[in-house]
């Protein structure tokens, strides 16, 4: 076999299984936020967070990381979903996934995470509060 055929057989594969894992996570997603409405930023802002002390950028800012570095659809994720449990499709399918939702939310804020907070980090709460808190400070 030459060496393009090589090369083309391999793309071939990582291009198969790359639209495969899209179709299985969209599946999952679908099934995990079945019967869920969708929320606004301002819709999800008023009605979890509102009165919170929790800033409206904060909150924006968050679900816009995860928007970006997940690709999918955030509007009907809830502040209790959790990345360990129900959400864990969305990390299974890159293992450093975990480590772009990181940089994202440091990046966006201009905050510094440390390892140990990431690993305690495990609703989209936990990241709204933790993200909050560190914004008060920076």
């Amino acid at each position: 076999m030459n060496t393009a055929l090589a090369i083309a057989t391999i793309a071939l594969v990582v291009v198969a299984w790359v639209l495969l894992e899209r179709r299985r996570v969209g599946h999952e997603f679908e099934e995990t936020f079945r019967g869920r409405a969708s929320l606004s930023d301002d819709d999800f802002y008023g009605k979890f967070y509102e009165g919170s002390g929790v800033s409206r950028e904060v909150i924006v800012g968050v679900r816009e990381v995860l928007a970006h570095e997940l690709q999918v659809d955030v509007s009907r994720m809830a502040p209790d979903d959790d990345f360990s449990r129900n959400l864990r499709f969305l990390l299974d399918s890159d293992s450093m996934m975990d480590v772009a939702l990181v940089e994202g939310l440091e990046k966006r804020f201009g905050i510094v995470i440390s390892d140990r907070e990431a690993e305690n980090t495990k609703t989209v709460n936990d990241i709204i509060v933790l993200v909050h808190g560190k914004s008060l400070v920076a």
